[in-house]
């Protein structure tokens, strides 16, 4: 037994959900003969597909179970709606997480770029002030050097 899930009847006979009993019998005739298991031999899903009209008829030709069949098929139609909807919400919201992650990433990253040009001046800072102190240094041992050097006698004659 086939349910609404796998299939629309509708569709099975080529008919509108509007059509009359007439239209009914007239395409069931015309897809039991195309699917008819004696005329389809080489066709392995003729029997199945003979059957699935028989289905669908038998259920739309019958008032009741066609009203049952209707509701159904109008609420799974709804819920398929619904799903397709919500679907295209959570692609809007995947598409802006997204976005918002990229924009969170790239600020991040300038963050890091921004710290490590500041860490480099500081070390080149740093390294200048070092050389500043060492030539001060330097000097200032050559003035002591100097300082402490005898000063030569002058020679008399």
């Amino acid at each position: 037994l086939h349910t609404m899930d796998d299939t629309d009847y509708y569709d099975i006979l080529g008919v509108s959900p509007a059509a009359t009993d007439k239209d009914l019998a007239k395409a069931y005739r015309a897809k039991a003969l195309q699917h008819h298991p004696d005329k389809n031999r080489d066709n392995p899903s003729a029997v199945h597909l003979f059957h699935l009209a028989k289905l669908a008829y038998d259920t739309l030709a019958d008032a009741q179970q066609r009203s049952a069949y209707d509701e159904k098929r109008r609420a799974q139609l709804a819920k398929r709606q619904r799903h397709d909807a919500m679907s295209s919400q959570r692609k809007r919201m995947k598409s802006q997480l997204e976005k918002s992650e990229s924009s969170a990433r790239m600020a991040r990253e300038k963050e890091r770029e921004r710290q490590e040009m500041l860490r480099v001046e500081a070390e080149r800072f740093r390294r200048e002030a070092m050389r500043s102190e060492w030539a001060r240094d330097r000097a200032m041992r050559e003035q002591v050097a100097q300082a402490s050097e005898p000063e030569p006698a002058e020679e008399a004659d």
